[in-house]
């Protein structure tokens, strides 16, 4: 059983190695303007912050220019830019209800210019949280990474992510998991438990398959805990950052 312990770790130490390198990947590739879409982005503090916890949002500083004339923040999800936030290049926010919730940061340039970034974020207790990253590649291909943390001792965790329109999806690592189609939808499953801290990925990548594409990326973790069910939107990343 203690054997069995170590290994466990083991692997977790070389997701969180895995991990970190796609981050610092997607770091150059975002300064070095590979994307325009990248050239706008944030870090939540946390992706799962409790009810009333204090979640800062913070733009990423060496990914844009001298030139931003403003910063404006839907912190909500309701679509209005809140005025309190405006200008500010990090942000505290704070949530009174649980479930998932969807944040949005707006640079203008002096030119009139506009790029936007939304992330998905779960408020509440949850026993498992969910977070997307994605690379897009020069030759327009998107490398995508769904990373699932358990919150608390959980068993059987399922990530199902759709497939855009207008892309062909493949599956590049699934650490472990047992993956099948159902439709246009990937469902891996993890035959296992994982403990507190525990994490596990899977990695895809969308190639552009010709006519109208999808904007946004769509999927929901779940796991078993204490005999219940839970279920929620995989956090992170919510639209698609086209070449």
């Amino acid at each position: 059983m203690c054997g069995a312990r170590k290994e466990e770790k083991g692997e977790d130490v070389r997701v969180r190695k895995r991990y970190t390198a796609i981050l610092f990947a997607v770091l150059i590739a975002a300064c070095a303007g590979v994307a325009a879409a990248a050239d706008v982005d944030f870090d939540p503090s946390t992706f799962n912050p409790g009810i009333g916890e204090t979640v800062t949002l913070a733009l990423c500083q060496g990914c844009l220019g001298a030139d931003v004339a403003q910063v404006e923040w839907d912190l909500d999800g309701d679509g209005r830019f809140e005025t309190e936030a405006a200008g500010q290049r990090a942000v505290d926010a704070q949530y009174t209800t649980s479930g998932y919730v969807e944040v949005t940061v707006r640079v203008t340039d002096l030119a009139g210019r506009r790029a936007s970034k939304t992330k998905g974020l779960y408020v509440g207790a949850a026993p498992l949280v969910a977070a997307r990253t994605q690379i897009v590649d020069r030759d327009g291909s998107i490398y995508v990474l769904v990373m699932i943390t358990a919150q608390r001792t959980i068993s059987s965790p399922v990530v199902a992510e759709m497939a855009p329109n207008g892309y062909m999806m493949e599956i590049v690592d699934s650490s472990g998991a047992l993956v099948k189609r159902e439709g246009d939808r990937y469902v891996a499953l993890w035959m296992e438990m994982l403990y507190e801290s525990e994490m596990r990925t899977l990695a895809y990548r969308l190639y552009p398959a010709g006519g109208p594409t999808s904007t946004t990326f769509d999927g929901l973790v779940s796991s078993y805990t204490a005999g219940e069910r839970f279920e929620a939107p995989v956090c992170g990343e919510v639209f698609i950052d086209e070449p």
